[in-house]
């Protein structure tokens, strides 16, 4: 990718899928060391697109990118499948969620990433040094609570997500 900003977004994309292959490379078992490498990773690259990029995309466009109000849904799904303990479900539906997610913020064409090309060289690049020294947020424990579950339900359906979703703990 010619554009800095979207190339680093995207090999934190291959960063993080890799992780969770590492994670899930046995079947029927979930490595916790990877896969909490691979939760705090998201949680900051969320971070940095919520509070980072967006705003940026929102002051060169004068209005939100249109895909950004569906990436919100998916960030709030996202972040909910990462708080209980997870399952080979979890991970099904994260998939389920990051696969699309991902391919809306990296297409070419009108894609999330490329609309960052548009930004002035010296924006753009205090924007990827801001993005460079964003740290992963301290993870809390899994909760494997019934209210987690409930709010999976709710941020799964809200993203339009058709998988099946996790009703508690495996």
């Amino acid at each position: 990718m010619s554009n800095p900003i979207a190339a680093y977004l995207a090999e934190d994309h291959v960063r993080l899928g890799t992780l969770l292959a590492q994670a899930t490379a046995v079947a029927g078992r979930i490595d916790q060391a990877p896969f909490s490498a691979f939760r705090g990773g998201l949680l900051r690259h969320i971070g940095m697109e919520e509070k980072l990029l967006f705003p940026a995309l929102k002051r060169l466009l004068g209005a939100p990118h249109p895909a950004v109000a569906r990436l919100h849904k998916d960030h709030g799904a996202i972040a909910s499948l990462l708080v209980p303990t997870p399952t080979a479900l979890i991970v099904s539906a994260l998939r389920a969620v990051l696969e699309p997610h991902d391919a809306l913020e990296e297409v070419a064409d009108g894609g999330l990433y490329e609309a960052a090309s548009q930004l002035p060289a010296a924006e753009a690049e205090t924007l990827l040094q801001a993005m460079k020294a964003v740290r992963e947020p301290p993870q809390s424990p899994h909760n494997d609570s019934p209210a987690a579950f409930k709010q999976i339900a709710h941020t799964m359906a809200a993203a339009n997500v058709d998988h099946p979703v996790p009703t508690g703990p495996a």
